[in-house]
């Protein structure tokens, strides 16, 4: 497939070529007649040389390091092509005038062969760098060319062009249509309007260099191959037109998403200076802390801040606060250092993390504190009673016969009288105090600032009184009782663990004493009293 689109294309640039040369050998058969116009021709070599060069600057900017190497030979041809170019329109005719007309050929055929040349990479500065060295090398050898005139061999004789010229010319002309080839080949295979470009600059510029000898200074066919190479240079201008059009309509694109995705955000998005001071911020900004855009716009950044200065904490207009994160990246902008805030109100995933801490650490059926947090406000309580020489009582409360109601009551029963449990010990305790259930009917509590017995007395009768009675359950009255066994620290023991087992030990003892009732660790109450310190 691809062998037949070369032959198509060969067979289509040869006739084009026949024609074109055919064209020129009547025009010039038929009229030998001159036209000196030299301000049209400089006007014309003029455009195309900055043609070129605004081509070869746009092929360098957007070239990158995946971009194929052709785009920076041809830039770099281009940029050679356009200064010779410039210089030739700027003298006046002479042998000069058309060596240096026939170098921009030569040189631009050259440079254009480098589509050839596939497995170069050019990145970085090289991409800037390669165009002005060709163009720079070009132009010193203009200014050359135009400096010593004498030394060249001569480009006229009796007003007819010299063989060396001739085949300056042609030798640059079989080159550039040789990249038209090269050009065609990689446009079939992966079709863009850049190759495109390429391939019928190239072709336009290699039919001109070889319409050169059949051509005289100022004659028919001399003006025509130069509007050929004019209508060259026009397509770059109006290639570069399209792109810079695309190039603003992708940025007018970029922006209106940009936009749109910055008023889509939940998160709000702040920009600031190096001061604080807020230039922009998206509509999310106004949702959160209810400013306008327009009113932020000049002040400083500790407006949506709390009074406290805490970065943690944002500040509504109406004066409430709420938590908020916030996320600091520093950009660059014309020199000038900026920070985009990228601001987010968690009061949601705050309420969330304390219902998981919650749920972490509390009884799901009565909300008392579990194990995990009871074991860690009494050994808290241990801590603050050493330092302070203070003595705190463990109260383990068991309910009596609740095996019996659970078996032919229902769970369901049970888990009614649980949480009616939970609720009476809440409203026997002082605030500071602990009531925490570690499973089944088995409850626990913590009674801070104990001085002596009659202290643990006291509460242990009022929860006996307050649970004790009867409750509905299952429609029908039932005697609810409880056994408490108690714990003092230090007297009972100095950890946890311990006082934790000598007040089941107790309960037990209470237990099998009769139930409903409480008892002290294994301690007469007498000998207890005497053993406690007084205060």
């Amino acid at each position: 497939m691809k062998r037949r689109h070369s032959e198509e294309f060969r067979w289509t640039f040869t006739a084009l070529l026949c024609v074109f040369l055919t064209v020129t050998l009547v025009i010039n058969s038929l009229s030998k007649s001159t036209w000196v116009s030299i301000p049209l021709h400089s006007a014309i070599e003029t455009a195309g040389a900055f043609a070129a060069l605004a081509l070869a600057a746009l092929l360098s900017f957007l070239h990158t390091n995946d971009s194929p190497s052709y785009r920076i030979s041809t830039a770099m041809g281009l940029s050679a092509m356009g200064l010779l170019d410039l210089l030739h329109a700027a003298i006046a005719p002479g042998d000069a005038f058309v060596w240096l007309h026939g170098l921009a050929t030569a040189f631009g055929g050259l440079l254009f062969m480098g589509v050839y040349l596939e497995g170069l990479r050019f990145g970085g500065r090289t991409r800037f760098a390669l165009p002005i060295l060709a163009g720079v090398a070009a132009a010193i050898l203009g200014l050359l060319i135009s400096r010593f005139t004498t030394l060249l061999p001569q480009a006229l004789l009796d007003n007819q062009f010299a063989s060396g010229t001739l085949i300056v010319n042609i030798l640059g002309g079989l080159m550039f249509l040789a990249a038209a080839q090269r050009f065609y080949s990689i446009h079939r295979a992966k079709p863009s309007p850049e190759t495109l470009l390429f391939t019928l600059m190239s072709l336009m510029f290699g039919i001109a260099g070889l319409a050169f000898p059949f051509s005289n200074l100022w004659d028919a066919t001399w003006w025509m191959w130069h509007l050929l190479r004019l209508a060259a240079y026009a397509l770059s201008l109006g290639y570069v037109a399209v792109l810079f059009s695309d190039i603003f309509k992708n940025l007018r694109n970029n922006e209106a998403l940009l936009r749109t995705v910055l008023e889509s955000l939940d998160s709000g998005i702040v920009t600031v200076d190096a001061k604080g001071t807020i230039s922009s911020c998206n509509p999310a900004v106004e949702r959160m802390f209810g400013y306008l855009a327009s009113s932020l716009a000049g002040k400083n950044i500790k407006l949506l801040m709390s009074h406290t200065c805490d970065w943690t904490l944002g500040q509504r207009a109406d004066g409430s606060s709420f938590p908020m994160n916030i996320d600091l990246s520093p950009i660059t902008q014309d020199d000038n250092k900026l920070f985009i805030l990228q601001i987010s109100d968690i009061t949601e995933h705050r309420m969330r993390e304390q219902q998981l801490s919650h749920q972490a650490h509390h009884d799901t059926l009565t909300q008392l504190p579990n194990r995990l947090l009871f074991m860690d406000r009494l050994s808290q309580s241990i801590a603050q009673a050493h330092r302070h020489e203070q003595m705190f009582a463990v109260m383990f409360l068991d309910l009596d016969n609740f095996k019996q109601i659970n078996d032919k009551l229902g769970h369901h029963v049970g888990d009614r009288l649980l949480d009616h449990v939970a609720k009476c010990l809440n409203g026997c305790i002082r605030e500071g105090d602990t009531v925490a259930r570690l499973g089944g009917d088995e409850f626990v509590l913590i009674i801070l600032d104990v001085t002596n017995i009659e202290d643990c007395e006291t509460v242990a009768k009022k929860i006996l009184s307050t649970i004790s009675g009867d409750f509905e359950l299952a429609g029908k009255p039932h005697q609810i009782t409880c056994s408490i066994g108690i714990s003092l620290y230090p007297l009972h023991g100095e950890d946890a663990d311990t006082l934790i087992i000598q007040a089941d030990t107790a309960m037990y003892q209470v237990k099998m004493e009769g139930r409903n009732n409480y008892c002290l660790y294994n301690v007469p109450e007498k000998i207890a009293l005497a053993a406690l310190p007084c205060c």
